[in-house]
Formats: structure tokens, C-alpha cells, sequence
């Protein structure tokens, strides 16, 4: 099976990390994907990885300004976009029924959107944590193609925190979303994902990779990510 690994550099990097990032290696056993911040996108070279956007909009064109289209990330030669991060939805304000129109814009242009679900510390502590996960997705998917999209499970209370569910705890998540959606979908796992706890990580048979914050900063550390696989 071959698995994603996201690199998801939210709002850091440089343009020397840029340079650094065109000497990735390749693994044949997984497909990389770079998300720079916007403004990177077409100084990134792709070889051994793809190229993938943070964000949309919702629109392919208008007067939003500041607001980076579909449309204009395809011609960028994104393949991939990530929507529905915690951060957009705590710091933006963005609910799942934006979510799924920035998802259903990015299948139109033809990329494949990351749509990220993950329930907070108090609904685990209480028990809560499926239905919340469950009426993200039933919302944020809406209508849309299960084999056009990947799920990436990022428990709020996880993402740089260094507090990473065990194995049993995503396996269950898994499981769960399995049921709802088929086996078919495609899921990869976020929040505090390091060179240290990858190969545990790796041992989920169903996962189908990881998405990648802070760890895919460090070029020596993402290529001990990829080469986990």
C-alpha cells in the first residue's frame, strides 16, 4: 500500500528551506506532498514529491481580495490541498459547511482535497469524541466523492502538543470512519507527528500515511519520516 506523507509547513519556511526541500529523496513506497505557504508554491520543483496548498477559497474567481483560488493553485500544479484544519476553523472562524464547498471546489478543478477532522480534549475526556467526528464528516463531506478526497484524523488536543493518541485509540477512529464511509476512503493521521514516534506510528496497518506540522521543517527529519515507510 502505498502511503501520503503531507508536509504541511503552515506559516513558516524561507526560500533557503525551499532550496533545501528540492534535495528530498524519494521513497517508492510513499507519495510526498509539500504545502509551503502559498507565495512558495512556484519556486518548489517537484521531483520526488507533489505540491499541495494550505488553504482555498471557496470561489473560483472574484473580488475576495487576498484569497488564493482553486483555480489558481491547479495552475501552480497543485495536486492537493489541505481544508478544514483546526487552526482555520479556531483562528478563521470556518465550519464544516465551508469546508465542504472549499472541498468540492478543489475536486471541480481536479485536486485532491486533505479534509482534516479531530474532536477537542474535552470531548475525549467525556466521551464524546465519535459523534463529534461523525457530524464533522457527515457535513464537511456532504455530497461529496469518497475516492476523491483523504480524510486526515487530527485530534485538536494532539496538533503541537507532543500528545499523540496510541496506536488502539487511532486504530478505533479508523474503524469508525471506515463504517460511515467504506473501506475504500482514504485516511492518514496529524497532531505532533515526529521522527521519533513515526515507526509507531507506521504500524497501523490501515492508516494510509501522516500529515506533518512542525517535523516537516527540518529536512533531515522529514526525510527520516518518508524513509519510515
Amino acid at each position: 500500500m502505498e502511503r501520503l506523507v503531507v508536509a504541511n509547513w503552515k506559516m513558516n519556511g524561507s526560500i533557503k528551506l525551499v532550496q533545501e526541500f528540492h534535495s528530498l529523496q524519494n521513497n517508492p513506497k510513499t507519495t510526498t506532498i509539500i504545502c509551503p505557504p502559498s507565495c512558495y508554491l512556484p519556486l518548489l520543483k517537484p521531483s520526488s514529491f507533489k505540491l499541495g496548498a494550505q488553504n482555498c477559497h471557496q470561489a473560483e474567481k472574484g473580488a475576495f481580495t487576498g484569497e488564493v483560488s482553486p483555480a489558481h493553485l491547479k495552475e501552480l500544479g497543485c495536486q492537493y490541498v489541505i481544508v478544514g484544519h483546526s487552526e482555520r476553523r479556531t483562528l478563521f472562524q470556518e465550519n464544516d459547511s465551508l469546508i465542504n464547498q472549499k472541498a468540492a471546489q478543489a475536486i471541480e478543478h481536479g485536486m485532491i482535497p486533505i479534509v482534516c477532522v479531530g474532536e477537542t480534549y474535552l470531548e475525549r475526556q467525556e466521551g464524546r469524541f465519535k459523534q463529534a467526528l461523525l457530524a464533522q464528516m457527515d457535513r464537511a463531506l456532504h455530497n461529496l466523492d469518497s475516492q476523491k478526497y483523504v480524510i486526515a484524523y487530527e485530534p485538536i488536543w494532539s496538533i503541537g502538543t507532543g500528545l499523540v493518541p496510541t496506536n488502539k485509540d487511532i486504530e478505533e477512529v479508523l474503524e469508525m470512519i471506515h463504517a460511515r464511509l467504506g473501506r475504500s476512503a482514504k485516511i492518514i493521521y496529524g497532531g505532533s507527528v515526529t521522527d521519533k514516534n513515526i515507526l509507531t506510528l507506521s504500524q497501523i496497518s490501515n492508516l494510509d500515511g501522516v500529515l506533518v506540522g512542525g517535523a516537516s521543517l527540518n529536512i533531515k527529519t522529514f526525510q527520516t519520516i518518508i524513509d519510515a515507510f
